[in-house]
């Protein structure tokens, strides 16, 4: 589990091995992953949107925009 800590907003983030699959003749690999969200800090806040950059093994990058998080703005509570 990768975890930090910015304003006192904590963000884990679990990875799982989910098995391997065959498309287009080529074998993929397939991983999960869970983020938490916890809000350490004295105030209320919203996550209203979200960048994520993530590497494979091969140093591939995928980047992820969007606003919210499936399709809500959430304000999480101290």
């Amino acid at each position: 589990m990768i975890q930090q800590v910015t304003r006192g907003i904590k963000i884990s983030v679990e990875t799982s091995f989910e098995g391997t699959f065959f498309k287009n003749y080529k074998m993929h690999f397939a991983f999960g992953y869970k983020i938490t969200i916890e809000n350490q800090s004295k105030d209320s806040v919203q996550l209203t949107s979200r960048h994520w950059q993530i590497f494979d093994a091969l140093n591939s990058i995928e980047i992820v925009d969007g606003e919210g998080v499936i399709g809500k703005k959430p304000v999480l509570k101290p």
